[in-house]
């Protein structure tokens, strides 16, 4: 079996218009060429709210075609279909094991899955199928060091819910006023996505 088929992805953050959206953009980019599916939803969604402003300039000054989505909520039927969950933030990883408890072991934050994948593959050879990625990452997860405060993002403490001032979560500036910190939260993930990518790549090297 090799990367695509019967594959998917799942990308959850809250509202389903900035992070989520933003990030299964550029895994589409990448990976719908292969087969994999790349889809997206909100654990709090505002129902058939468009892509962010934001999020569709950056993809545009990344030379990528706009997100095309509307905001849909998080169901049972989309977490059980899908290979690999990536969520923005743990408190969203945490809202997919209450829906499906057996889902645990496919679900990580974006960070959490990024910084497993950046460790274990330095010394080991690339999985061959997504199915063996997320079997790797998922034995692995407790075995790699996670970061003990979040990352430099510039997105100011006040605006992250208590949930989400943890080192492997994306903090949310959808909603801030600040522009900057707006940015620092899409920069976040595409630092993160890109990395993803590259840890994926080297499975069809």
């Amino acid at each position: 079996m090799t990367w695509g088929v019967d594959e998917k992805i799942l990308v959850v953050c809250t509202g389903n218009v900035c992070r989520s959206v933003y990030a299964a953009q550029l895994m589409s980019q990448a990976l719908n060429q292969i087969g994999v599916i790349i889809d997206s939803a909100g654990t709090d969604p505002i129902a058939d709210s468009e892509p962010c402003w934001l999020a569709q300039d950056r993809l545009q000054h990344n030379g990528l075609p706009p997100a095309h989505n509307i905001a849909k909520e998080l169901t049972v039927e989309q977490i059980e279909t899908s290979t690999l969950i990536l969520t923005a933030s743990k408190r969203q990883r945490g809202v997919v094991a209450q829906l499906v408890p057996e889902a645990r072991s496919k679900t990580f934050t974006i960070i959490e899955a990024s910084l497993v994948a950046e460790h274990w593959l330095k010394e080991n050879k690339a999985p061959r199928t997504l199915r063996e990625w997320v079997e790797v990452i998922n034995t692995h997860r407790c075995r790699v060091p996670m970061p003990t405060r979040p990352e430099k993002t510039g997105v100011l403490s006040s605006l992250r819910s208590k949930h989400d001032v943890v080192a492997i979560s994306i903090p949310d500036g959808h909603n801030s006023y600040k522009l900057r910190e707006h940015l620092a939260t899409l920069d976040s993930t595409h630092k993160r996505i890109a990395s993803l990518l590259m840890s994926f790549s080297r499975s069809w090297e």
